[in-house]
């Protein structure tokens, strides 16, 4: 069936994604808390804290994956069946995919036209719609952009509905005969 609609599946990728796991990130326990060498986490695991310099000045702090010892920004928390205690991760020892690395077509237009929505920023107390504080090319380049990601989301649920259309009539000439 998702071979007719064009591949639009729930999901294209069997790893388990990034979304689905709560996560932790360093940079923002950096901007609440003043973090030494070793950080406790949640279920008692005890996580190493390694600090950079970075070029221009500062430090960058990052989190040294209990699993492989590389460094991570964020660490997954998950659960493995034989043990009962919380376990941390990186998204590459464990293996994980973003959202958007198992989008299909449809959903990718989708997310496009909704970013480009919220991006534009329709006044609708203006008569041109464009927002004060915005200048007239952006707003043109916008709006372009807009029509093309609206076109682009309208032509792919035109050919689902074909497909479906398409599945309808093969469905009503198997009851003819």
């Amino acid at each position: 069936m998702a071979e007719l609609l064009g591949g639009c599946s729930d999901r294209r990728s069997t790893r388990p994604r990034t979304v689905d796991y709560s996560s932790i990130d360093v940079r923002q326990m950096a901007r609440e808390l003043r973090l030494g060498t070793y950080v406790m986490l949640t279920g008692g695991v005890l996580v190493r804290l390694e600090w950079r310099s970075c070029h221009f000045g500062g430090t960058r702090v990052y989190f040294q994956c209990p699993r492989c010892e590389g460094r991570s920004c964020i660490l997954y928390r998950f659960q493995i069946e034989t043990k009962c205690a919380d376990q941390y991760g990186c998204r590459n020892c464990l293996d994980m995919a973003y959202p958007v690395e198992s989008e299909d077509k449809l959903e990718r237009s989708v997310r496009r036209n909704h970013k480009a929505i919220k991006r534009r920023c329709y006044d609708s107390s203006r008569p041109e719609g464009k927002p004060l504080w915005m200048r007239w090319p952006t707003w043109k380049r916008l709006s372009d952009q807009f029509a093309v990601d609206a076109m682009a989301y309208f032509e792919d649920h035109e050919k689902i509905f074909m497909s479906l259309r398409r599945l309808d009539n093969l469905r009503y000439l198997k009851e003819v005969k």
